[in-house]
């Protein structure tokens, strides 16, 4: 019973530690599912600039933990 309050502790924390991050990669999922049930092609490229965006987010802003290792 310890082990799985220590493992529901360690997942409680994952998830306050990275809400924001959780929530953006739920909304996008349900932009590009609600873009792929208009057109296909459209989504394809909704998909193209939501990686664009992520990747300029990521290289303007890196994670502080990783610049440690």
């Amino acid at each position: 019973m310890e082990k799985v309050k220590l493992k529901l502790n360690t997942i409680k924390l994952f998830i306050n530690l990275n809400i924001v991050e959780i929530l953006l990669i739920v909304g996008l999922f349900f932009i590009v599912t609600a873009t792929f049930m208009i057109n296909t092609i459209l989504a394809l490229y909704v998909i193209g600039i939501i990686f664009v965006a992520l990747a300029i987010f990521l290289i303007k802003y890196p994670n502080k933990n990783m610049r440690r290792r």
